[in-house]
């Protein structure tokens, strides 16, 4: 044990070497924490509020229906819904009348309806501006696409019973 000091001695320098590199590196990890809660912190959290998953029922293809002498009874009829996501749209006024001067809509009705509808509903989900709408209409708003932020074309199959009334209980 005698002679540990004159061992330890020449080592020194190496410690306080060694203490000021640690010092120093938590002092780099402190002002990078800084820069990144304090300074960057506003567009960070603007960014997270933006980055969000959507989530689309996608029901499946319903088959379809013939009688005996194989005429179809019961059949799918493709829909295409205008839809608008509040969480997507930036000033939503403006693009419902862009949408509403697409679609030789009145404007304000359709801005009431949209209020009405996107009440108490979650900003990511998708809300009807324009059910079955035309496919001159649709090739419209998707020719506008880069105007109109937000705004989808939605695809629905709709049940279509070509006996109209008669069994639409039975086949479902």
């Amino acid at each position: 044990m005698l002679g540990q000091g004159e061992a330890l001695k020449h080592l020194q320098p190496r410690f306080s070497m060694l203490f000021y590199a640690i010092l120093s590196g938590f002092i780099l990890m402190g002002l990078r924490l800084v820069k990144l809660q304090l300074i960057d912190g506003p567009k960070y959290r603007a960014f997270s509020q933006r980055n969000s998953l959507r989530k689309d029922k996608l029901p499946g293809p319903r088959g379809q229906i013939f009688d005996r002498d194989s005429k179809i009874i019961v059949d799918n009829r493709l829909q295409l819904d205008v839809v608008i996501t509040p969480q997507f749209v930036i000033d939503p006024k403006s693009t419902i009348d862009t949408v509403a001067k697409i679609a030789n809509l009145d404007s304000e009705k359709l801005y009431q309806t949209y209020q009405k509808d996107s009440k108490g509903s979650p900003r990511f989900e998708s809300l009807p501006l324009i059910p079955n709408a035309s496919r001159s209409i649709v090739a419209q708003i998707e020719s506008s696409r880069d105007l109109l932020a937000g705004v989808n074309i939605k695809p629905i199959l709709q049940r279509t019973y070509l006996q109209h009334e008669i069994g639409a209980q039975v086949f479902g």
